[in-house]
């Protein structure tokens, strides 16, 4: 498999779901989620927001599926457990345990939600 420390070039979802799913295998990982998009499952109140951070790690012991078109699992927000569904066309920021950040910029809604992330830049990589 390639290092994210690599510029990659994404041409397609399952690509994406192959950095995603070698990312889970080194611990867990951040996400974000434009959840403006259709087919974004996420709690209610969070519908509608453009930059929507997530944690997913496979030690979390819920269910979680990494499908050819979506993100299927069930996670917890504010202590109540939700079945989510996050569509890979709706991901444009991935980051992984070791720090390294992928951001996947024709994805991205807005520049400036990017901006509001944590900053720990160590890797930071632009994929068209």
């Amino acid at each position: 498999m390639q290092s994210l420390t690599k510029h990659h070039e994404i041409s397609t979802e399952v690509s994406k779901r192959e950095l995603i799913a070698e990312a889970l295998e080194q611990g867990m990982i951040n996400i974000v989620v434009n959840a403006t998009l259709p087919k974004v499952k996420l709690p209610p109140d969070l519908l509608g927001s453009p930059g929507i951070l997530l944690n997913l790690s496979w030690g979390f012991g819920l269910h979680m599926e990494l499908t050819e078109e979506a993100i299927e699992a069930i996670l917890t927000f504010d202590g109540k457990d939700y079945l989510v569904s996050i569509p890979y066309h709706s991901i444009f920021f991935l980051r992984r345990k070791d720090g390294t950040q992928v951001i996947f910029e024709q994805e991205s809604p807005i520049p400036d939600v990017l901006e509001e992330l944590p900053k720990r830049t160590r890797h930071l990589h632009l994929l068209n």
